[in-house]
């Protein structure tokens, strides 16, 4: 099926997509370590409280994985680039927090993603220019 809305619809931002499937993936794994070592500590000679601990590791694995989702969104729901790309900032934020960032490499490709599609112009909102013939001297 054919229509005006092909290839806008094929169009979205790749970069932003491929930079938050990798960050959201970085944080998602290493939540999930944390949740390991935290579940495995003794957690009356841990530092941290064992239940504190596999809290924030739950929220860092949850975390990177509403990241990846939102790169699936970037990538199949491109008409609302702006929504996505905020969300994908304020995760990475909260990564930071509670997944040490997936490294901070994680937070750093999460936000440069983010960054890329709030700032990303698809072709259907670029203005047309319409090219102006030479006039003869």
């Amino acid at each position: 099926m054919s229509g005006a809305g092909t290839v806008a619809e094929s169009e979205y931002p790749k970069i932003a997509a491929i930079l938050a499937l990798l960050g959201g993936l970085l944080v998602a794994v290493v939540g999930g370590v944390e949740l390991t070592a935290f579940s495995s500590v003794d957690p009356l000679a841990s530092q941290i409280p064992g239940w504190l601990g596999i809290g924030l590791a739950t929220t860092g694995v949850a975390t990177g994985a509403a990241i990846v989702a939102l790169s699936v969104a970037l990538r199949y729901r491109p008409r609302r680039y702006a929504l996505w790309g905020g969300l994908v900032i304020l995760f990475a934020i909260v990564s930071l927090i509670v997944a040490a960032g997936g490294l901070f490499v994680g937070f750093l490709l999460a936000m440069i993603a983010g960054i890329a599609a709030l700032i990303w112009t698809p072709s259907w909102e670029r203005p047309v220019t319409v090219p102006q013939e030479p006039t003869p001297p």
